[in-house]
């Protein structure tokens, strides 16, 4: 069983070009040129492309179409590239992208970490956060529409 896509739904059986070296994230890999991106960072291994905005969380190939936005990375310094349906090309660099850029969260300032815990409120939490005690103000609720705070 081969870790390629045989025949894409939208770009059809890929040609099989020469083997070429890309960059992803300053690691050198091979694929072959004109198979989408997304392909030859599967057949390397690689299944998270970006991390969302909001959550921090985890997204890769979904559609495989260009519908959809989770395959998104940083291709030769252009965010947002579709790498499903984008073809491979000799010395490309390709980074995980967080967010809109390829700076990872944790070392952006006041900015939670990509990985850290997820709290049972869905809001991500750094690891000291999570350890702090909570306080009573912390843990109610608001008050309901015609009632004192």
């Amino acid at each position: 069983m081969t870790s390629r896509i045989e025949n894409h739904p939208i770009l059809g059986e890929p040609e099989k070009g020469q083997l070429v070296s890309f960059t992803f994230d300053g690691r050198e890999l091979e694929g072959y040129e004109g198979e989408p991106i997304a392909m030859a960072l599967k057949a390397a291994g690689v299944m998270v492309h970006r991390y969302t905005s909001k959550k921090h969380e985890p997204r890769g190939i979904f559609c495989a179409i260009g519908r959809c936005t989770d395959c998104v990375m940083i291709v030769n310094g252009v965010p947002n590239t579709r790498t499903c349906i984008t073809p491979l090309e000799a010395g490309m660099t390709v980074q995980t992208q967080y967010g809109v850029s390829a700076e990872p969260f944790d070392s952006v300032p006041g900015v939670v970490n990509a990985v850290s815990p997820v709290g049972a409120t869905g809001e991500s939490t750094t690891a000291s956060e999570s350890a702090q005690p909570t306080t009573a103000s912390a843990n109610t609720q608001p008050a309901a529409a015609g009632q004192e705070a």
